[in-house]
Parts: C-alpha cells; sequence; structure tokens
C-alpha cells in the first residue's frame, strides 16, 4: 500500500527527531491518527502533512526525496552542478553529469543534463511531458526541470503546462524558494514565447509576475530575479514595442550580472538573447568580460 510507504517515511523522520506524537495534538488531536498514518492504515491530508513536516523542521523537499529513495543531498548536488554547467556550457561536464543522474535513477535530472549537450528523442519528450502533466502539486525540483526543458517541450504542451501551473491557487508549497523556481520558470518560457511571437501570452506570463508580487525583498535570491525579469521585459519590448529602450534595458541588466560577478550568467544570456532576437540584428553591447 503506498500509503506505508508516506507513513513509514515520517515515523523514521520523527524518531530521529525525537519528538513523541504528542508534539504533534495541534496537528492531529488523537494520537491514533498520526499511529494509523504511520503503520500506513491511512493518509493524512496534505495539509496535516506540511503542517506536521513544520513541526520536525524538514521541508517537503526532503520528504519527498526521502520517499523516493534518494538522498537530498545527491539530488540537490546535481541540480546544483547541472544548473552551473549549463551556465558556463560545459558539455563534457553535462555527460557526466546525465550519467551520474541516471545512474542514481533520477531520470528527469538527467534528460535536464541531455537536453543540454544533445537533442531529447521523441520518447523522452513525451516522459517529460507526461510527468508534468501528472503533477498535482509543484514540488521545487519539478519547477528546476521545468525552468531548463520548457525550451525542449513542443509549444502548445508548454502553454497547457503554464496554465496548469499559474491557474494552481493551492499548491502544497508556497515558500520564497518556490516562488524563486517559479519565476525562473516563467521568464525561460516567456524568452521563448517572444522568440516564436507569442506576444500576447509572454507579457500575460510577465505580467503575472507583477500581479502576484513574486519578487519581493523576502524571495530567494530577489536581486537575481529582478535582474533576469528586468532583462525579459527589455525582450519583449526588442520584439514587440520600441528597439532603442528594450536594447537599454537588455544591455543594463547584462551589466548588472558582470558587475555582480556572474560573468558566466552573463555571457549565457546574452548568447541566449542574441539567438533568440537575431532576426532583429540586436549587437548587445557590455563590458569586456574577465574571469
Amino acid at each position: 500500500m503506498i500509503y506505508k510507504k508516506y507513513g513509514n517515511t515520517f515515523r523514521m523522520l520523527r524518531n530521529q527527531k525525537q519528538l513523541p506524537l504528542s508534539d504533534f495534538s495541534s496537528i492531529a488531536p488523537s494520537k491514533s491518527t498520526i499511529s494509523k498514518f504511520e503503520r500506513g492504515e491511512t493518509m493524512m491530508g496534505f495539509d496535516k502533512v506540511l503542517a506536521s513536516l513544520q513541526i520536525m523542521g524538514v521541508s517537503l523537499e526532503e520528504f519527498e526525496f526521502l520517499l523516493d529513495g534518494f538522498t537530498l543531498d545527491d539530488a540537490q548536488f546535481l541540480m546544483q552542478e547541472i544548473e552551473e554547467a549549463i551556465i558556463e556550457q560545459n558539455n563534457n561536464r553535462l555527460q557526466e553529469l546525465y550519467k551520474i543522474a541516471k545512474n542514481s535513477e533520477l531520470q528527469y535530472i538527467a534528460l535536464t543534463a541531455k537536453a543540454y549537450f544533445s537533442s531529447l528523442d521523441e520518447k523522452e519528450i513525451e516522459s517529460i511531458t507526461d510527468y508534468f502533466f501528472s503533477l498535482e502539486a509543484w514540488l521545487t525540483s519539478d519547477l528546476w526541470i521545468l525552468s531548463f526543458t520548457i525550451r525542449h517541450l513542443d509549444i502548445h504542451d508548454s502553454l497547457h503546462i503554464l496554465d496548469k501551473l499559474i491557474a494552481d491557487k493551492d499548491s502544497i508549497v508556497r515558500s520564497t524558494t518556490y516562488s524563486y523556481y517559479l519565476v525562473k520558470v516563467i521568464c525561460n518560457a516567456a524568452l521563448r514565447l517572444i522568440k516564436l511571437g507569442y506576444k500576447d501570452y509572454a507579457k500575460y506570463l510577465l505580467d503575472h509576475i507583477q500581479n502576484s508580487s513574486m519578487i519581493n525583498i523576502s524571495t530567494h535570491n530577489f536581486m537575481f530575479l529582478q535582474n533576469l525579469y528586468n532583462l525579459t521585459i527589455g525582450c519583449w519590448i526588442f520584439n514587440f514595442q520600441e528597439r532603442s529602450e528594450g536594447k537599454n534595458k537588455i544591455e543594463k541588466a547584462l551589466r548588472i550580472f558582470e558587475e555582480t560577478g556572474n560573468y558566466n550568467l552573463s555571457n549565457y544570456y546574452k548568447q541566449l538573447i542574441q539567438s533568440l532576437l537575431l532576426p532583429r540584428q540586436l549587437h548587445i553591447s557590455t563590458k569586456k568580460v574577465s574571469q
């Protein structure tokens, strides 16, 4: 029974934290409710699971990885290493990380790496698309995968996934870290839509960031997100509104990345944007990058 896996993992964490059942009385007044859940006889609602995890000081991401038999450190390490290799455009490193993730049975993390040193075949694209459509609750790890793979998915599937994601007002995760990854998804999706000429939908996504106050001082990595958002808005303005204003916004955002020491990031987005806006002959002028 699937409940048993949830219950066993929960009990393992509770015992490891040395917390008695009485500590969860605010979540479940009856100790038997927690006991039955731990024995796999019943399932607690997501709200109660989340509240219980908070009492234990365990994130939902940690709980998910433990459920799937992975160690959080390994998965997070791979995600971080893959992201750095993508930004550095280090294909050799990406191939190494792909093999590590695949051998660790981290299927979708592995496909994220592969998407940047090779092309995903139809079966792989179908697999990752089906995975996104199957999600009832989005975790930060899912958003991370989507942010780097969305440009490889069928455009119509991408739009359906984005609609479903944005319409989710009752997600079980609404942390500042969650917002950080969601903004990255939206900006990366908007850049692709700008390239394909989806003016209105790209603006709709970018307006959603503003209207939902997703970028604020409490958001994880606030300055990076604000700059990424400004960079994306600059691309939209350049393509659909006023070239000079858009170019100025793009150049300013890239310079900020450089001035904060993110040279690889600045180069990554500079090349990406030039590939997106090449038909309009955008020539980006920034400081000379030195390592």
